[in-house]
């Protein structure tokens, strides 16, 4: 039998078509490996098990990279951002999600299903480092991409979600309006565990915006008995809502018992807000009962719980991310050119430019060695000033609740700069009006001034808005936002 002699030229064909399906081949099992990576890292995440959730999707991320697979670095990323947010890191989250958008921006958007998690994530961690404003405009977004979801039945559970995110926020005046519409959903949605948040939402609203503690007391009834039911991962927040309603109520045994309750879920499942209310009560209720001691222990957890949720500093895996994508990109770039090009232009350079490269080196390193010298400084400088204004303010908190008759005189002195602004607004202002004025610029809430001046919370509800009216402060606008601003 004779055998059929294939021309070169098709024989190169062949192989190079061989080499291509195998190529080809190769690169689909590594996307799929990629993909599922992902997918670990996210039922990781679901498991409050976030060191390995970030390790999958490190892992995952490493291969887009090399791949140059846009999906898969928007979703490592993502997963690399939650695993954060889990472990009340939401700076560093923030930076994740930041990175997608200035790298990844256009696969993000061109994916619903990416950008709708991507929205949700983000005002999350905006909300809870205190950016209420932009969570808001997120939580916004997330509602809008939401409403494009042709399945009716997903579409009513991620507009539900929506709506109770956009009820958290009680300083927002439609907060009630969110929670509510969230409740309604209830004749399209039957599982019970997904009105647990707006029950939660609108038992806060009741509680701080109308001192309305029955109503606040009955929603947050409905909402325990659900998370209790179905075994929910809020009943950290229903906890914790009973906490403050006893500590209202004057109860502060129930109210100190239910507090340390709503702590150990919180931590179990790094809820750094949340953790940070808990000690914020605790310490509210050892002070109700004369205990000085316990309460300060539980004040300095507030305030290093609450310095490590503001911390907005680069972590160091962002800052390996950020290293891996760089010498990746190098890598590839070097690879393009050729190597002969390389040599003859490199050895042109070092020809010509040797010793003005030099002089350009020695000069660059010196000014960068002053320039790190200078910015130690700075940060020093910096560091100094946070650390004192950190120490007035502590005190001015003590001395506020504990010695009134001195707060005006120590406040003037740290903060004579916004009693001038008062001043210029309102030149009649009456010692007395100053000093209140002053108990709102330090956040202090309306039960708070009321146990200070021993009062009502009423009559100083009452107070705040002539205060309101006299400094001609708009009715839509918080009040504290606006003593804040100035």
């Amino acid at each position: 039998m004779q055998l059929v002699n294939f021309p070169n030229k098709l024989k190169i064909r062949f192989i190079l078509l061989f080499l291509l399906i195998v190529n080809f081949g190769n690169a689909q099992n590594r996307i799929l490996e990629i993909d599922q990576l992902t997918v670990k890292a996210a039922e990781e995440n679901y498991k409050y098990n976030y060191s390995k959730s970030v390790e999958f999707a490190l892992k995952a991320y490493q291969l887009s990279l090399k791949k140059s697979y846009p999906i898969g670095l928007v979703e490592s990323q993502y997963e690399l951002a939650y695993a954060h947010y889990g472990m009340g890191k939401y700076g560093e989250g923030l930076e994740f999600l930041n990175n997608i958008t200035q790298t990844n921006n256009s696969t993000l958007e061109k994916n619903d299903q990416l950008y709708l998690k991507f929205t949700e994530l983000k005002g999350k961690i905006l909300l809870w480092i205190g950016f209420k404003e932009k969570s808001k405009d997120e939580f916004l977004q997330f509602l809008k991409l939401s409403s494009y979801i042709e399945d009716e039945n997903l579409r009513n559970h991620k507009e539900l979600k929506a709506y109770s995110l956009l009820g958290i926020n009680v300083e927002d005046d439609s907060t009630k309006y969110y929670s509510l519409k969230a409740i309604s959903y209830q004749k399209k949605i039957k599982d019970s565990k997904e009105f647990i948040l707006p029950y939660v939402n609108l038992a806060r609203y009741y509680l701080k915006r109308e001192n309305n503690l029955d109503s606040a007391t009955y929603f947050n009834q409905l909402a325990s008995k659900i998370a209790i039911e179905t075994n929910s991962r809020y009943l950290f927040l229903t906890s914790l809502q009973d906490a403050e309603l006893e500590y209202q109520k004057g109860n502060f045994d129930k109210a100190q018992i239910k507090a340390k309750s709503a702590l150990r879920l919180a931590k179990e499942q790094n809820r750094g807000l949340e953790i940070l209310e808990a000690y914020q009560l605790i310490s509210d209720n050892y002070a109700q009962q004369n205990l000085y001691k316990e309460q300060s222990f539980y004040l300095k957890k507030y305030i290093e719980v609450n310095d490590s949720i503001r911390n907005d500093l680069r972590s160091d895996l962002f800052s390996e991310i950020v290293s891996m994508e760089t010498e990746i990109i190098n890598q590839q770039r070097k690879t393009q050119k050729i190597f002969t090009v390389m040599m003859i232009a490199f050895l042109i350079l070092i020809v010509c430019l040797a010793f003005l490269g030099y002089r350009s080196l020695k000069h660059k390193r010196k000014a960068k060695r002053n320039k790190e010298i200078i910015l130690t400084k700075d940060i020093e400088v910096k560091n100094l000033q946070l650390k004192l204004e950190k120490d007035h303010e502590v005190d001015l908190l003590d001395i506020a609740q504990n010695n009134p008759k001195e707060f005006p005189a120590r406040f003037s002195e740290i903060h004579k700069e916004f009693i001038d602004k008062l001043l210029k607004i309102e030149p009649n202002l009456v010692a007395s009006e100053i000093t209140f004025c002053a108990y709102l610029k330090l956040k202090f809430s309306t039960k708070d001034i009321a146990n200070i001046m021993y009062v009502t919370p009423k009559a100083i509800q009452n107070r705040k808005n002539r205060i309101r009216k006299k400094l001609n402060i708009p009715s839509e606008e918080d009040i504290y936002v606006w003593f804040n601003k100035l």
